[in-house]
């Protein structure tokens, strides 16, 4: 068996194994309940989502006793609080005229009424003609002993807490639980259906017009019933999920003092402010929101919810059959398997192919962001169906499987890349050390045609500041400014060559593709330009006082640049006419006093790229080697440009001067400018009067490199 093909078995062993242990962990994270509060968190951030779903019950209505119907009653009928028994009496009057199904009200009549036993007396005759009031009992669970309930029979699992008194309670059609169900973090996400009770089932408020409206008792055969009449899916501790609307005026509440005047109203003969007929066939749920008798809980979209609206949620959910079902464990697993597996294989496709490590760090992050996004995605349009995913331990597992893989890479396929990094970054460009990182094989000679943008700089006499200096002297300023070019080069993408005593030579778009690479050159040649003028003073005490001054020469054009040298020995770099010429332009300098010059190839690139840099013609040169004349262009910002548009447009005019020939009059036209260039140019104007040299186009031959 050859050592390749252990190599990939080796590999996809590892790949299995990563699987393999993510899984397990993701399990046991899952059944032991750690990622119970960030998956409460995330089925609210759904519920949120999907809280405009559909429209609440019609059949539903909410009348509350606010701070309203306190100040109405204590101005109209000289209630003080608490209110007597018999005005909740006249509620059931009104909704017993208006035909509604059922009046539920989330209040504990506890306590004997401060206006005596008639006025309990008047509420249970009311409640009694009614005929379907259904009154409030509180229940609370019995304490445990060592995680159990200290009792044999499931039934006394519950005791009762708090109660209507005898009379209301014997009046009502039906008592019902008002106990909240509870997560861990004090949220109510689900109402359970009831508490059994001494042989008898207590239905919760909010499924006790159900049982009336069926003409059921207090029986746990009756909620069997309703569980499978409306299909209702229970939970595995007997709860259901509540469907919240986004607020609790989506049912349009209805205050108590509205009903209590519309009574009035028709009992004097005159119009009520509402309509009986609004109620009818209606369930009403009644229940307190005023300030200091607010009934609070928190829920998913609100931490300050009436406890009413929990009751009320709870049968609008199962009539408008808004259920959310859990979705089965068995489902869950394999989602988990799933998420894992995809991670895997998008992880070993994303390493398939060499790249830099930027580059692999970008595409991990898109994958996983790719992976996570389509199982929270669909576990978001799941839920808006009315399913239920569990999806914590899912986006665990991607992430678990993403960091596991990333660390394996690292310590594996890592080790190549840090030696390659160690063994190369102290000689050549970050870029290329990359390159080399991604694609190992290119460690061999050979090279490609292509287009680049050169850069060859020198300094200016330092052959003299060189001379006065001691060595250490001289190589911490070198070190000094070439730390600084280099920063600039680097920075824009730029890949440097090399460095030869005080010039560097460096290049763009290779190894790395750079977009308008002719624009970013000049960019970071004018700024080198800028930096060290900023530097001048500093490095004019260093040298003795001569002025560090840097001549540029920038070319565009086809070279070819790989690596080149020995088989043992080899560096990357780039060969060609164009870069002879980009080495040419920077001695050019010399002749014109200028320090950035580039080709017109550089200048058409770069217009096309941006107007940031402004250009003037410099001239027509024939450089040493060439016979064929090159024109020449300085760069410059365009702000920098326009501060002196004057002086080079007029410059311009008497190139043009030059170019025909006519020497004494651009020797006149040279000589009225302050500009340094222009000032070169009447010197060469004269010389060439004076030795009767003409000129061909206006053609310029250098003669020294």
């Amino acid at each position: 068996m050859t050592k390749g093909y252990m190599d990939i078995l080796k590999k996809r062993g590892l790949q299995l194994a990563t699987v393999v242990i993510v899984f397990v962990v993701c399990i046991f994270f899952s059944q032991s309940h750690i990622s119970d509060t960030f998956e409460y968190k995330l089925y609210d951030y759904y519920l949120n989502i999907t809280a405009d779903r559909g429209k609440p019950s019609d059949n539903i209505v909410l009348v509350l006793l606010d701070q309203e119907s306190l100040n109405w009653a204590q101005n109209e009928r000289n209630w003080s609080w608490p209110w007597p028994r018999s005005a909740y009496g006249e509620l059931l009057e009104f909704f017993s005229l208006a035909k509604s199904k059922a009046v539920c009200f989330d209040v504990l009549f506890s306590e004997d009424s401060v206006y005596g036993a008639q006025d309990d007396k008047a509420f249970a005759e009311s409640s009694k003609n009614y005929g379907a009031a259904v009154q409030a009992i509180h229940f609370k669970k019995n304490p445990e002993k060592n995680g159990q309930i200290d009792s044999t029979n499931e039934l006394d699992n519950f005791s009762i807490e708090t109660q209507p008194i005898n009379i209301i309670r014997d009046s009502a059609r039906l008592c019902a639980s008002v106990m909240s169900v509870t997560d861990a973090d004090g949220v109510v996400r689900r109402a359970r259906l009831g508490v059994p009770y001494n042989d008898a089932f207590f239905p919760t408020l909010g499924i006790s017009p159900l049982f009336i409206q069926e003409g059921f008792s207090n029986t746990t055969a009756d909620v069997t019933e309703i569980i499978q009449k409306y299909q209702l899916p229970l939970l595995k501790d007997d709860t259901i999920y509540l469907r919240y609307h986004r607020s609790i005026d989506k049912h349009i509440p209805y205050n108590a003092s509205q009903i209590l005047q519309s009574l009035d109203a028709i009992k004097t003969g005159n119009e009520p402010l509402l309509e009986p007929e609004l109620f009818e066939d209606c369930v009403i749920f009644f229940g307190f929101y005023a300030p200091g008798l607010f009934d609070l809980v928190s829920t998913p979209l609100q931490k300050n919810y009436p406890g009413v609206g929990v009751h009320v949620t709870l049968l609008d959910t199962i009539l408008n059959n808004s259920f959310i079902r859990e979705v089965p464990y068995i489902i869950e697993v394999f989602a988990l398997a799933l998420a894992i597996i995809l991670s895997s294989i998008i992880l070993k496709i994303a390493q398939s192919k060499r790249q830099g490590q930027t580059v692999f760090l970008l595409k991990i992050f898109f994958f996983f962001v790719i992976n996570v996004s389509i199982f929270f995605l669909g576990s978001l349009v799941l839920f808006y169906c009315g399913f239920y995913l569990k999806t914590t331990t899912i986006l665990l597992g991607i992430v678990l499987s993403f960091l596991v893989s990333l660390s394996i890479s690292y310590t594996t396929e890592g080790k190549q890349r840090r030696y390659l990094k160690k063994a190369f970054s102290q000689y050549v460009s970050t870029a290329v050390v990359e390159e080399l990182i991604a694609n190992p094989e290119k460690l061999k000679l050979g090279g490609e045609r292509r287009e680049l943008t050169m850069f060859f700089s020198d300094l200016q006499g330092f052959t003299t500041i060189s001379e006065n200096l001691e060595p250490q002297e001289l190589t911490a300023l070198l070190n000094d400014f070439l730390s600084l070019m280099s920063d600039v080069i680097l920075k824009s993408g730029g890949t440097i060559d090399k460095y030869e005593g005080d010039a560097i030579i460096a290049f763009w778009n290779a190894p790395v593709e750079v977009q308008n690479h002719a624009a970013v050159a000049l960019e970071a040649a004018l700024t080198c330009q800028n930096i060290l003028s900023a530097h001048e003073q500093a490095f004019t005490k260093r040298t003795g006082g001569r002025p560090l001054k840097m001549r540029i020469g920038i070319n565009t054009g086809i070279a070819v640049v790989g690596n080149m040298g020995s088989n043992n020995r080899f560096d990357y770099t780039m060969l060609g006419d164009a870069v002879n010429l980009s080495s040419r332009l920077e001695g050019i300098n010399k002749l014109f006093g200028t320090y950035t010059l580039c080709s017109e190839a550089t200048k058409n690139a770069c217009e096309k790229a941006t107007d940031k840099i402004r250009f003037r013609e410099i001239g027509r040169i024939a450089v040493v080697g060439k016979s064929q004349a090159v024109t020449v262009y300085e760069p410059f910002f365009a702000e920098d440009y326009k501060a002196h548009e004057t002086t080079y447009t007029q410059f311009k005019s008497a190139l043009d001067t030059f170019y025909e020939g006519d020497l004494d009059k651009a020797a006149l036209a040279f000589s009225s400018l302050n500009d340094p260039v222009a000032q070169k140019y009447k010197a060469l104007c004269e010389r060439y009067i004076q030795e009767g040299i003409t000129t061909e186009q206006g053609i310029i031959r250098a003669t020294e490199k």
